[in-house]
């Protein structure tokens, strides 16, 4: 196999709206990409001084160096038939530092949950939307990953972008993916964990740029601070000893099960008048529930 293989093909126009944060599937374009007998590789680092693909091979890890292409796209070849598990040495003012890459990760949200958040009908839209922390135990060689999976929805945006204390609130280099036509906008960025602030960028139809905070976030800065903040709760309950108790417990007053509930002293029939106030149920129909 060639050690010199040529990345696959992106034409100028598709790099361009991908720089420009107007690519609605950057996913296509950045990541990783099989060619003919080998993985195209391109990353967006907009302020990168240099960028270099580490890889896992049957012998351990290899090196393989990107080239700059396009106003901030880095983009190589990788000698290999298959993706191979890789991270990213992005090089900035001589210091280097190695990360995952967030475009070689399938969506977080399955088409179930698009489909009901598209129809306004998700009953648990914090388990869909917002910021939710992630963790994916690793398969073969390839170690587990923990990120977050940033996720909102903005049907009328014509590009999304995420930013943070994980890109140094710069954009740029985490331009979001479209879902479909659901308006849901998703990118998991590996690394990213419960106390990272951060906001999203919304492009609109007259191209400005608006930073937003999180609508679904699960926490907040304190005012007058306005980012939202990653939160992955660690608490552990500790009622392991008395839910078998509470399974076998009965009521002691039924549930209402009308649209409307009294207070009512018993009947003759009931709880003395002495005795404490009981409920009682009054139903605001006659019809049973087999009625038609």
């Amino acid at each position: 196999m060639s050690e010199r293989s040529e990345a696959l093909p992106v034409s100028p126009e598709e790099l361009a709206l991908v720089v420009a944060g107007r690519h609605r599937d950057p996913h296509a374009v950045l990541g990783a990409h099989l060619g003919d007998g080998s993985v195209t590789v391109r990353a967006l680092k907009p302020l990168a001084d240099s960028v270099v693909v580490r890889y896992r091979t049957g012998g351990g890890w290899a090196e393989a160096p990107l080239a700059h292409e396009h106003e901030g796209v880095w983009a190589g070849a990788l000698p290999v038939a298959e993706v191979p598990d890789y991270r990213l040495v992005v090089t900035y003012a001589g210091i280097a530092r190695e990360a995952d890459d967030p475009y070689r990760f399938w969506p977080t949200l399955s088409d179930l949950d698009l489909h009901l958040v598209t129809d306004g009908r998700h009953d648990e839209l914090w388990h869909a939307l917002g910021a939710r922390v992630q963790h994916y135990p690793g398969l073969g060689e390839a170690e587990g990953v923990s990120g977050t999976a940033f996720t909102v929805w903005a049907p009328g945006a014509h590009g999304v972008r995420v930013e943070g204390d994980f890109n140094s609130w710069d954009g740029r280099e985490h331009p979001m993916r479209q879902l479909g036509g659901s308006g849901v906008w998703e990118l998991f960025v590996p690394g990213v964990g419960s106390g990272t602030r951060y906001k999203h960028r919304v492009l609109d139809g007259s191209g400005a740029w608006h930073e937003r905070a999180d609508p679904m976030a699960a926490a907040a800065e304190v005012p007058p601070a306005t980012s939202s903040v990653v939160f992955e709760s660690s608490h552990r309950w500790g009622d392991d000893a008395w839910r078998p108790t509470a399974a076998g417990a009965r009521r002691s007053t039924p549930p209402c099960r009308s649209t409307s509930c009294t207070w009512a002293r018993g009947g003759a029939t009931g709880p003395t008048a002495t005795s404490p106030r009981s409920w009682s149920t009054t139903s605001s129909t006659s019809a049973s529930p087999t009625s038609s």
